[in-house]
């Protein structure tokens, strides 16, 4: 298993380095480095089963705990996972009234809540659990891989305390980057820690934990930008890369154990009823009367026995990317924007959903998922995602 572990890691670095590829936060090595050694903890605390799920899929997870740190990627590329405890000059700042930290993006932004760290693993979480659920293993793995990343990105101090590359830290965030891909593989555990493992199995929606791992990133700070030299991280580098692989192997249980015990809330081919959670109303989707394009609204639904009436009933299916497309009755897709029936062949339409405190959050894929579906003045919108808007989150009801 070493061996298996060591080749696979030294064909990465060696790859990067002939790519000259430049992933921020901890590079491509140091993340597919955490999550072998994580894996390894799994036999070594005695989770043989789990372990031996992901052994089987260990060089489809380390080479696609890089990919969100791609140019171009789904998942925003890189230098833009955060997932702020205070601002970038150490402040604490407030949570959302439902637990959420901020971007890296201007703290007093209306989009300070979009695309963070925890958001993206909330989205691959789901992903990931209906891959599996669908028997496409291969692919769920790619997405727990995207998981992965994003709890090692949360467990480093230059993405909870906002040095991003376009601070006025943002020397501060390269070095700690550059130091740590020089000393990284020094650091191993040698075995998991008990309440992280107790803490996500309990954990409903990971809120605890991935905020758990955040304040303890960013209590890093001060040494992160005040240390006079790099030698000086060292000891803050070896905590924070030793506790990422005890916190992913917690992750990796927990995924396990959901997906044998089979939990998926969104089932590829499952038919869903879809409730805002502020308006109560459902969504459906009608031909205008000009017969030429199709407009997605909210309704009033009637029950009759099993059924809903005066609302759509979507089938779902899941893309490539994780992302979903809501189907209804005569191929009448869920879209936030009016379309015409030209236009249904070639937009790509889709959904990320994450489950969350208040019900699903929908981020749209037409806007690169910045945006989220919600309501607005009894109409469908398109807006900046704020975790503490009940019209920002969705119900799916089996049909």
């Amino acid at each position: 298993m070493l061996k298996k572990t060591t080749a696979v890691l030294s064909a990465v670095v060696v790859a990067t380095a002939l790519t000259n590829q430049k992933a921020y936060a901890w590079k491509s090595p140091t993340h597919e480095y955490i999550a072998l050694k994580a894996i390894e903890l799994l036999k070594v605390d005695g989770y043989i089963d789990a372990y031996e799920l992901y052994s089987k899929y260990e060089d489809t997870i380390a080479s696609h705990t890089q990919k969100p740190d791609y140019k171009g990627d789904f998942d925003k590329g890189k230098g833009w996972h955060y997932y702020c405890v205070t601002d970038v000059h150490g402040n604490v700042q407030k949570a959302s009234q439902s637990g959420y930290r901020m971007s890296g993006k201007n703290l007093l932004s209306p989009s300070r809540y979009c695309r963070t760290a925890r958001t993206i693993f909330e989205d691959n979480y789901q992903s990931a659990l209906t891959f599996y659920k669908a028997g496409d293993i291969e692919k769920a793995m790619q997405f727990v891989a995207r998981c992965v990343h994003m709890i090692a990105d949360i467990g480093c101090t230059p993405h909870t305390t906002n040095l991003t590359l376009t601070s006025v830290m943002n020397s501060k965030h390269k070095r700690y980057e550059y130091h740590t891909s020089s000393v990284f593989t020094r650091f191993e555990a040698k075995h998991g820690d008990a309440d992280v493992y107790d803490m996500f199995m309990k954990d409903k929606l990971f809120g605890d934990c991935l905020n758990t791992l955040s304040d303890i990133s960013a209590n890093s700070y001060d040494t992160v930008v005040k240390a006079p030299e790099e030698s000086l991280l060292d000891e803050t580098i070896e905590n924070a890369v030793c506790l990422a692989q005890q916190y992913v192997a917690g992750f990796l249980v927990r995924f396990y154990t959901d997906a044998i015990n089979g939990k998926v809330n969104l089932l590829d081919g499952g038919r869903y009823y879809i409730r805002n959670v502020q308006t109560g109303k459902y969504l459906s989707v009608l031909m205008t009367r000009s017969g030429k394009a199709y407009n997605c609204h909210l309704a009033n639904a009637k029950r009759v026995t099993q059924s809903l009436e005066n609302c759509s009933a979507f089938i779902c299916s899941i893309n490539d990317d994780g992302s979903y497309i809501f189907t209804a009755e005569n191929n009448r897709i869920l879209s936030a924007k009016p379309y015409t029936v030209s236009e249904q062949k070639k937009l790509s339409f889709g959904f990320k959903a994450g489950e969350t405190p208040n019900g699903f959050r929908l981020s749209d894929k037409l806007s690169s998922y910045n945006a989220v579906l919600c309501v607005e003045e009894d109409k469908l919108a398109l807006k900046a995602y704020n975790p503490d808007e009940l019209s920002h989150h969705w119900v799916f009801e089996k049909a």
